[in-house]
């Protein structure tokens, strides 16, 4: 159990609320108990390249020098989450007061959607003819 839950249950138990303290320890034991399997698990090469960052042949080559467990079988490789590498992951952009760009991560697409615009807006016949009035 935590730190934080043993401090936690000690201050109940002072206060004499006793059943909110052992409910509190069963709670934190039954999370320990279920992030270790979590973290200790086989899964398969899909989750581990979702998990990793890493590509099937980047985690084989792992594998193979003996840096990942071999769980599984070679037709079926299997891969423990907890030993699992990360591949460093894109920083979202940031806007120019250096708070993070959200727009930018849910629209990745903004700025070419904004160039088609504008390449619209150039060949809007209106525009063109206002250009050859001008012009002309």
């Amino acid at each position: 159990m935590s730190d934080n839950a043993y401090g936690i249950t000690s201050v109940l138990r002072r206060w004499g609320a006793l059943d909110q303290a052992a409910a509190i320890e069963g709670c934190a034991q039954h999370l320990l108990a279920w992030w270790d399997e979590q973290l200790y698990r086989e899964v398969t090469t899909e989750e581990a390249i979702e998990i990793s960052g890493f590509s099937r042949s980047g985690l084989e080559r792992l594998r193979e020098c003996g840096k990942l467990t071999k769980a599984g079988d070679a037709g079926e490789p299997r891969y423990i989450p907890v030993e699992l590498p990360r591949k460093a992951r894109r920083l979202p952009p940031k806007t120019p007061n250096g708070e993070p760009d959200l727009a930018a991560e849910v629209l990745p697409f903004r700025r070419t959607c904004q160039r088609a615009e504008r390449s619209t807006q150039a060949r809007n016949p209106h525009d063109l003819q206002k250009e050859a009035k001008t012009s002309g």
